[in-house]
């Protein structure tokens, strides 16, 4: 068995023996006190809790709607009027956390944004690949500022936005991306 699966196999039992215990704990605490009733409340509470967050977190890629898609573009001023599917969404990720998803989009939306990135003050209308904000600016700051950048390679049109943090919080990284060939959106999304 490969070691990688053992470790986290272990690591997830270990984690549902003790949500179990504690889960029985609340239960047999209140009974042994006499108010079965009481304990049988708070077992079920932490058991919903429990199953709730288990939910949401292992289903999380289908969960995303298209509202979510619309609010994440949002944040960077990309608002998309038509109607639109997601190709693709997936995120992940523990000490790196990472979301990815890619749209297809209607012509007027596509050529909307990409008005929106050309008219940009900072726009450079012809680079040969991807400029990566990340790596050119500072990982830290004490001030509260990002970057943006705004780009034309041979295929596609891009904006990227940086948000460095103070030192010991991982800075954010975003990159919308719209194909010039295609009516597609991919939107990145990086906390590193």
């Amino acid at each position: 068995m490969d070691s990688f699966l053992l470790f986290w196999s272990t690591i997830i039992l270990i984690f549902v023996g003790l949500v179990g215990g504690l889960i029985y704990f609340a239960y047999w605490l209140p009974k042994k006190v006499g108010y079965p009733k009481v304990g049988w409340l708070f077992s079920s509470i932490l058991t919903v809790t429990f199953l709730y967050f288990t939910v949401i977190i292992v289903f999380e890629d289908e969960l995303f709607s298209k509202s979510d898609a619309q609010e994440k573009l949002r944040e960077h001023g990309f608002i998309l009027q038509d109607d639109f599917s997601i190709v693709s969404n997936l995120s992940g990720g523990f000490s790196d956390y990472s979301h990815q998803f890619i749209l297809d989009i209607s012509k007027q939306d596509k050529e909307q944004i990409i008005k929106r990135i050309t008219s940009a003050e900072n726009f450079q209308p012809s680079l040969e690949d991807d400029f990566m904000l990340i790596a050119e600016k500072m990982r830290y700051s004490e001030v509260d500022t990002f970057f943006t950048a705004n780009y034309q390679t041979e295929n596609a049109f891009i904006y990227e936005y940086f948000k460095p943090h103070k030192q010991g919080y991982a800075p954010i990284y975003t990159k919308i991306l719209i194909l010039k060939k295609a009516d597609k959106l991919t939107y990145d999304y990086l906390i590193d």
